[in-house]
């Protein structure tokens, strides 16, 4: 039992030492490519949004859906004709970096007005994701989005 024990202390007491500490300046950055694409959306700049995501993107949501990157082109599209004084605000919660890739875990809250028959409908929605972005030409593109659950309780969450 005592053997037991010291082996489950050294374990807890190992792990911070495997933990990895936030890059402050990665995350000044990471945030700035949320802040684009806020202004982005803000601005209905269906073209430059596209131009921060790879062609390799991919989503997967919470429920197991997927969606490439061919879906994330018609979804943009239909933005354009359904959908109306759009505004996003992502928090970057926590972001590592693993050379010219990162992974953001985000907080994003939307408002816009859909289209529903002949009148307009406000809706805002909070989701959360964890998204993987790389480093092409220097840019920061949005490769792989996963939906997070949100009712699950994330230390991060705010």
């Amino acid at each position: 039992m005592k053997g037991l024990c010291a082996l489950a202390l050294m374990f807890v007491a190992a792990v911070p030492v495997f933990a990895q500490v936030e890059d402050a300046e990665l995350r000044k950055e990471i945030q700035g490519v949320y802040r684009k694409w806020d202004r982005l959306m803000a601005r209905g700049d269906t073209k430059g949004m596209l131009a921060m995501v790879d062609p390799s993107w991919s989503m997967v949501d919470p429920s197991g859906m997927r969606l490439d990157y061919s879906d994330m082109k018609s979804m943009v599209s239909t933005l354009s004709k359904n959908v109306r004084s759009m505004n996003s605000r992502i928090i970057v919660n926590s972001v590592q970096g693993y050379g010219d890739e990162a992974t953001a875990w985000v907080t994003s809250t939307e408002n816009f007005q859909v289209r529903s028959g002949r009148k307009w409908v406000r809706v805002q929605q909070t989701n959360k994701y964890a998204e993987t972005l790389k480093k092409v030409d220097g840019q920061w593109r949005f490769s792989y989005t996963q939906g997070l659950p949100n009712a699950t309780y994330w230390g991060w969450s705010r």
